[in-house]
């Protein structure tokens, strides 16, 4: 009998899940915050747009185009409606992407405070290792078309359960809160409001793009709480020992190739393996130069007892010097990260004695172990490099400016 419950309630979940998976959910939500699909007027030709006609929805691709010229492609043409929502959605997307995520963290190390900005980008990486890897394993498509509109192609090839902007969107702003609960002192509760806004802008983003099914986004959150109770103290342990240790500088590179190496095999390539490599050579760029700062005697505790006082900008003078800090730095990793890419990518292809332009027309196959050895050895040391950057150089050339931030080496 139990095992016919447990075997029922099984069941039941799957029932639940699959329902969450319909692709149709998307599209409501798409619909609502003023996603339409529209066909060109006189063919591939015309100029003119008209929408679709609502009621061919869920139906063929040929309904869809009403006899346009797509009939034998995935392909939908859509308007956003409200600029506004269009704009918000794409802003949350960026929350759990590389710029604007990446801007967040490099503003704790260059504003704010580097310890928590340290600890943050760890768990960061850990959950998007996790949740990618998942993904790999799991490989359940993303909501297809021309049901939903896929206004976000560029992760179209991946697979989409669950949804690592999900689990990031929840994770980031969770341990930026862990990690400064007691270290400063600030009313907790508008930051709990900010913390789920940043979570629920990026979760209803994804199914704006259509990206996520609404199941890809719940399992995301739901996996979420328990890896945290794990991680969050294991890193909150653990950070000082990876910057202080005798063994610290080899520690980060030997679990990265370890995590890189045993990354989850997909049956097909998808860029998942690569955005997850990019992730760990921040984290390992990040770890190393705090490692180099408190080697070179940079890096101490700050003065006082915690918790600290919130230092809030108080004139034009200090707005002005923490814009320039967070121009300057940002300039900085997108001129690394410009520079390092191809440059890393040539030296991988000279390790392996080929041609770099062969390499990169070769066709992106999970057997292709030149062309995958190539993009995560670009992809581990562009990123390395910028987290090395963001946390030594950067701070640097703003004190050379005389926009530097007192505490910026010494955040223990």
């Amino acid at each position: 009998m139990i095992g016919e419950c447990k075997m029922t309630t099984l069941e039941k979940s799957g029932q639940v899940l699959e329902q969450l998976r319909d692709p149709q959910l998307v599209w409501k939500f798409q619909q609502t915050f003023g996603v339409r699909k529209v066909v060109k007027q006189g063919g591939e030709e015309g100029e003119a747009w008209t929408a679709v006609n609502e009621r061919n929805i869920g139906k063929s691709a040929d309904n869809l185009h009403c006899g346009a010229e797509h009939q034998n492609k995935n392909i939908v043409h859509y308007k956003a409606t409200n600029r506004l929502w269009h704009f918000l959605f794409l802003v949350g997307s960026q929350l759990g992407d590389e710029e604007l995520l990446g801007l967040y963290f490099m503003i704790w190390m260059w504003c704010l405070d580097s310890s928590v900005g340290r600890k943050v980008v760890l768990v960061w990486t850990l959950v998007m290792y996790i949740g990618q890897g998942l993904k790999d394993m799991i490989r359940w498509p993303r909501p297809e078309m021309p049901i939903v509109v896929q206004i976000e192609k560029k992760w179209a090839l991946e697979y989409g359960m669950p949804s690592t902007h999900a689990m990031v969107g929840l994770a980031v702003p969770a341990a930026s809160i862990f990690f400064t609960f007691n270290r400063f002192d600030y009313n907790l509760v508008p930051w709990l409001f900010a913390a789920a806004s940043w979570c629920l802008l990026v979760c209803s983003s994804r199914l704006y793009l259509g990206m996520h099914s609404v199941a890809d986004i719940v399992v995301g959150l739901l996996l979420t709480p328990p890896l945290l109770l794990v991680i969050l103290p294991l890193v909150n342990h653990f950070d000082r020992p990876l910057v202080t240790s005798p063994w610290a500088p080899i520690l980060p590179l030997a679990f990265a190739a370890l995590a890189i190496r045993h990354y989850p095999g997909s049956d097909r390539w998808t860029p998942a393996r690569g955005d997850t490599t990019a992730s760990i050579g921040v984290t390992v760029g990040v770890q190393l130069a705090h490692q180099l700062s408190f080697h070179l005697n940079l890096m101490c505790h700050r003065p006082g007892p915690a918790p600290f006082a919130i230092l809030w900008p108080s004139s034009t003078k200090t707005t002005l010097i923490l814009l320039l800090r967070i121009l300057v730095g940002f300039l900085v990793f997108l001129l690394t990260r410009a520079i390092g890419k191809p440059l890393a990518h040539s030296v991988a292809c000279f390790i392996m004695q080929k041609d770099p332009k062969k390499v990169s027309a070769q066709e992106r196959d999970v057997a292709n172990w030149e062309k995958l050895a190539a993009e995560l050895t670009h992809k581990f040391a562009t990123y390395m490099a910028c987290g090395f950057n963001t946390v030594l150089l950067v701070p640097a050339i703003l004190w050379l400016l005389g926009a530097g931030r007192i505490g910026c080496w010494t955040d223990w």
